[in-house]
This record gives structure tokens, sequence and C-alpha cells, in this order.
């Protein structure tokens, strides 16, 4: 009933923009990927921008590790805070990141208010910020060919990531083999360095792809059905490799 009462201009409006999220973490250049499971820390700068300035006002800070309610939640806080009309605060929350998470990973900032009613407005309380978290061993994924299924007149590509610690500055050679469902191998290819690509951290079509005919036998055609691809990176200097598989399907 009280703030009911209040002129609009009179209450609190917290304002987050991107600016308002500055990333840290330890041993690494910022402008290189984290690598998965190490600690990561975020400064939040929530600027309350209402005509209030005589009265604290109580928020909830919450951090979404993807989508609020459907990603990890990795901070909320405890106590609330405190915050008064006119003056900016600095809320620094730190958090390990998920060993096994690797890639592009959004988060959700949120500023909630605690006691309704006292906020002018609430759709410039919220924000988004990613980070690139890198696996912290290399290893390929997110194998697969496009179109899937393959059909007349279409262009195959096979698709892979590259996840590596040491950034641009990987080294592998990437050995691929193709076979039917009776197990026969109609293809193989070696990627070498160079022709394997940079590590990519985004996933997706289009990325490191190279045309799936330059694996196929010479003379192959493939027939109608269901077939099998295996990929094999070797890591130079390293003795272990690591192995993706995938599944795609011909349709004519």
């Amino acid at each position: 009933a009280r703030f009911a009462a209040m002129p609009e201009d009179s209450l609190s409006d917290l304002l987050l923009t991107e600016e308002s999220i500055e990333w840290e973490w330890e041993g690494r250049d910022l402008n290189e990927p984290l690598v998965a499971g190490e600690p990561v820390s975020v400064t939040v700068r929530a600027v309350n921008i209402g005509a209030s300035m005589s009265e604290a006002f109580s928020y909830n800070l919450e951090i979404w590790e993807g989508q609020p309610e459907r990603g990890r939640l990795v901070h909320r806080s405890t106590p609330l805070l405190e915050l008064v009309s006119g003056q900016p605060t600095d809320i620094t929350v730190s958090w390990d990141t998920d060993p096994e998470t690797r890639g592009t990973l959004g988060h959700s900032f949120l500023l909630l208010p605690v006691t309704g009613g006292v906020e002018s407005d609430l759709t410039n309380n919220s924000v988004t910020s990613a980070i690139e978290l890198m696996s912290p061993a290399g290893v390929l994924d997110n194998l697969h060919v496009f179109p899937n299924p393959i059909t007349s007149g279409s262009d195959p590509m096979l698709a892979f990531d590259i996840f590596h610690p040491d950034g641009d500055n990987f080294k592998g050679t990437m050995e691929v083999w193709i076979f039917d469902l009776e197990g026969r191998q109609i293809g193989h290819g070696t990627l070498e360095n160079a022709h394997v690509g940079a590590p990519e951290m985004v996933t997706g079509e289009g990325r490191n792809s190279k045309p799936l005919n330059g694996f196929l036998t010479s003379g192959s055609d493939l027939a109608p059905g269901l077939y099998l691809c295996i990929a094999e990176l070797g890591f130079l200097d390293e003795e272990r490799r690591t192995t993706a598989r995938t599944k795609f399907a011909v349709a004519r």
C-alpha cells in the first residue's frame, strides 16, 4: 500500500548492461579461453538510476549458466543486496566452472527486487554475457555429416570441432574411416596439421568441415542406407589420441 501511493519517479530502477559485466580468471590471458574446471570470477556493476536517493532496496542477484530456471544456478545472493538509488554497486562472485563443459557458454545475470513494487522498470534488470571454455585436454567433438540424410544432388560435408587448451597453437593429425553396416571400409583419409584447421570454439556446420567425398574410395557411390564414420585425432608431441564416431544416412 505504501509503494502504491508513491510516484513512479521516486522508486528504485536497477540498470544492467553488457558493460556491467567484467570477467576475470587467473593465470591466462583474458583473450584466451578459460580451461573448463578452473575458477572464474565476475564483477557485476549494478547502477541504481532511480530518483529516490534516501532509501536502500533489497535485491537478489542470480547468475545462471545458460537460461534462467533451465541452466545451472552458479550464484544467488546471501545475504540480500542493499542497493541505494543513485549509487553504483560492484558485486564480485567466484565459482568453479564445470569440467565437463566446453565451447561458448552464455550466462544470465538477474537482479530481482525482494519487495514487489519497488522497481519502476524491470526490463533492464537482466543481461547476458558469454565466456569460452576450453577442454582441459585436447578433444575431438561434434563429429557429424550434413545434410543428414544425404539426398540426390547434395554436397555432403564432414564437420567436427577441436577443443584444446593451446588454442590456435594446436597441432594435430586426424584420420577418418567410413564403413557400411556390414563392416566394409569404403572410405579413408588423413588431415595433417594445417588441414585440420584451428580449434573452433563454436559448434556448428561450416566450421571445421571437409567434403565427405574426399574421404570416399575413388569411384565409390554411396547406396541408400546407414553408414558409420570414425575419426581419430592425434596430438603433436603427445602419444594420446582421441576418437569420435557418428552415423549418417543416404536416401536417394
